[in-house]
């Protein structure tokens, strides 16, 4: 089940935020910080707490049954969830 946004920096760190929440919130943050570029990965957190890219995320959405289909297959976005 995927319990909120995130984004992966090319270094490895995860920037998450809760449900509700978009991937526009953590860019911008980390614009500012002077931490975003192109390199880093957006994607979700399920609620192991691990990170999942946007297609992984995808199929962990679906075979939860958290989502009945995706509307930009394969991949998942916030749009999809809330």
């Amino acid at each position: 089940m995927i319990t909120g946004v995130a984004v992966r920096t090319p270094q490895g760190e995860v920037h998450a935020l809760p449900w509700g929440a978009r991937h526009h919130t953590i860019i911008h943050k980390l614009s500012a910080e002077g931490e975003w570029s192109s390199d880093c990965v957006q994607g979700f957190v399920n609620e192991k707490g691990q990170f999942l890219n946007r297609v992984e995320a995808g199929r962990a959405a679906l075979e939860s049954a958290q989502i009945m289909y995706l509307r930009w297959p394969p991949k998942l976005y916030s749009e999809d969830l809330w």
